[in-house]
């Protein structure tokens, strides 16, 4: 990410690792085996400890991706990385440099325990809806969802979903708002504008509205329509 990427809107991070902790006889196993995917493990805080903190491959390949940022992100994303260079000129060696996005002020990075432990706090502090971090995720796939109008395969890149159907499954129980509104629209684009009376100096009814008048006007026959049409469908 560059200032060049922020300004022209192109700016994203690339996600190809992921941060777990891991029982260390469960690596030496996956060693053993020849089916490791640590790609490095960082130094315990303490000694004798049972798990490692490792840097590893993603679960599924279509886990690595690029995810493009909006740049209220992109901003604050460059705002931490200027911390972080203030951070290392102001510690010296003591600051432990693995090139992290989110670090701890000593270059540490943070754990799932501890993100989790903030957003408790956060929440506690300001009286907001009791959620998890993975809530942010959820949150975040239903708006793009929304704004989208339902672009399944954009907002499947952005979440690294293995499977589309993960997406639309929760697409269909969060576009509720969106098909209410679209109900509206029917009402006011489709049959309320069928209803104004013409004029002279318009043009005469197209077909649709035509068709949607001799509807109205024959109650019978759209019922024979509806049942013709049923019938089609079970076919």
């Amino acid at each position: 990410m560059t200032a060049e990427s922020i300004a022209n809107s192109t700016a994203g991070v690339y996600i190809n690792k992921e941060l777990k902790r891991c029982d260390k006889s469960s690596l030496e196993d996956l060693k053993r085996r020849g089916r490791s995917t640590v790609l490095f493990t960082f130094p315990d805080m303490k000694q004798g400890a049972k798990t490692s903190l490792v840097l590893k491959d993603p679960k599924t390949a279509s886990s690595v991706r690029t995810v493009f940022l909006p740049d209220t992100v992109s901003n604050a994303l460059q705002d931490m990385k200027d911390t972080q260079e203030s951070d290392k000129e102001l510690l010296g060696t003591a600051y432990a440099d693995y090139n992290m996005v989110l670090a701890h002020q000593d270059g540490r990075p943070y754990e799932e325990h501890q993100i989790a432990d903030k957003l408790r706090k956060l929440i506690q502090e300001n009286n907001l809806p009791r959620v998890v971090f993975h809530s942010l995720r959820h949150c975040s796939t239903t708006v793009k969802l929304q704004i989208s109008g339902g672009n399944i395969k954009a907002v499947q890149g952005d979440t690294g979903h293995a499977q589309a159907r993960m997406v639309t499954d929760l697409y269909a129980h969060t576009n509720t708002e969106d098909r209410r509104r679209l109900a509206q629209r029917m009402e006011q684009d489709f049959f309320q504008s069928s209803k104004q009376p013409a004029t002279d100096d318009k043009a005469p009814a197209d077909e649709t509205t035509e068709a949607l008048r001799l509807l109205q006007e024959n109650p019978d026959m759209a019922k024979l329509i509806i049942a013709a049409l049923g019938r089609s469908s079970s076919n």
